[in-house]
């Protein structure tokens, strides 16, 4: 029997690749002569950023089959760091459309990242949680709710003055979808895959910039209600700047 409402729609893990602090070997060097300079023991390096997102969601057993939205996230998040070993915090917000008329998308995700570097590639393990919410012009919202754990690796690979970027990551989550008639549906627990291409870039000893490419695929088998599939894929690109203290 299908679960009908009359909409859907299923968590992405937009930013929940390889951290950004993993990925910005292209400072490494500028922040290790700022410790030295200062006699830290840490750095701290803030940053903010500012993307574009596609985001498909295919459904089994439900009354909506595939819909998609586009929207933009904006990132505020930073890395604590010392020696080799990292604390990565962010969170994101975003707004946008959905292509199914009179309904409008919102998102919001926090991420928690602690790990290591080892010469080029840094590892990591994390949580996230987020939220996922379409709204009704009439008022009315469908949400899925989605936390688990992380794990990623990242490498980085020197160039033109800067440092190219590969990240991929592992997510277990489990979710939960609150329909508009107020009924909810359990996500079973999921592995996805995330994949990140960036490029980092110092403009100055303390400021980096950089710009990311990340996809992300993930499955979700509902079993309270629907028995059906929520298979979700999310292209995004992000742009974005940190500072070392």
């Amino acid at each position: 029997m299908k679960h009908v409402f009359k909409f859907v729609v299923a968590s992405s893990l937009l930013f929940s690749g390889t951290p950004a602090l993993a990925d910005e070997s292209s400072i490494s060097m500028a922040s290790q002569t700022i410790e030295e300079a200062e006699g830290l023991g840490f750095t701290f390096r803030p940053r903010v950023g500012y993307g574009t997102a596609d985001y498909k969601l295919e459904l089994t057993e439900f009354s909506v089959n595939e819909v998609k939205a586009d929207y933009e996230p904006l990132t505020f998040g930073g890395a604590l760091i010392s020696d080799n070993f990292f604390l990565d915090v962010s969170y994101s917000s975003g707004s946008g459309e959905a292509d199914l008329p009179g309904y409008d998308f919102d998102r919001e995700e926090t991420i928690v990242n602690a790990g290591f570097r080892l010469n080029s590639t840094s590892f990591y393990v994390g949580y996230m949680s987020a939220e996922s919410e379409f709204k009704a012009a009439t008022g009315s919202s469908a949400t899925f709710e989605s936390s688990g754990f992380l794990i990623g690796l990242g490498q980085g690979i020197p160039a033109f003055g800067g440092s190219f970027s590969i990240g991929a990551g592992l997510a277990f989550l489990e979710g939960t979808f609150t329909g508009e008639s107020g009924d909810s549906d359990d996500a079973d627990f999921t592995v996805g895959f995330s994949g990140t291409l960036g490029y980092g870039y110092p403009i100055t000893s303390h400021i980096n910039l950089r710009g990311d490419v990340k996809y992300n695929a993930y499955s979700f088998d509902f079993t309270s209600t629907s028995g059906g599939t929520a298979d979700e894929s999310v292209v995004s690109l992000l742009l974005s700047v940190a500072y070392a203290f």
